[in-house]
């Protein structure tokens, strides 16, 4: 009769669902990021994301063009580290400067997806940077900064 009882048991323990795992509380996190116009880039992640790699531009699409000081730029990028990879969409408005080739950028980022490691992964934040166009070629340096965590 306890064979029977702990085998049933068993069974009905097979058909109880798991508790979800908890997220981990959101943590600060700088990504600093480096790319020559036409090239992939280089990153370095610290706080709640910690790797470093390079990224690439899935895709840009410029917007308020013709605006007599900014232009807002919508961009993907695909981060790729030791730990996997990441997708972030930005928001950033460049201004010029009193230097008409240099441009300060602000704006806003999320991760969209990820893999390995940061396959449950949730960022997001600001970002700031300057766009040199007086470098051969263009220079974009940026710090993104805001919260991460996983689920």
């Amino acid at each position: 009769m306890q064979v029977v009882v702990l085998v049933l048991s068993l069974i009905v323990l097979e058909f109880i669902p798991a508790a979800p795992a908890a997220a981990t509380q959101p943590e600060a996190v700088t990504i600093e990021t480096s790319r020559l116009r036409g090239s992939p880039g280089t990153f370095s992640a610290t706080g709640g994301i910690v790797d470093a790699g390079t990224f690439t531009t899935v895709n840009v699409h410029p917007s308020a063009a013709g605006a007599p000081a900014f232009l807002i730029i919508h961009a993907t990028y695909e981060f790729v580290g030791e730990r996997g990879t990441f997708v972030m969409r930005t928001q950033i408005t460049e201004t010029a400067t009193a230097d008409p080739n240099v441009f300060t950028g602000e704006g806003v980022w999320v991760v969209l997806l990820g893999t390995g490691d940061y396959a449950n992964l949730h960022a997001q934040g600001t970002v700031t940077g300057v766009t040199d166009e007086n470098a051969e070629p263009d220079r974009f340096v940026r710090t993104y900064t805001g919260n991460a965590h996983v689920d």
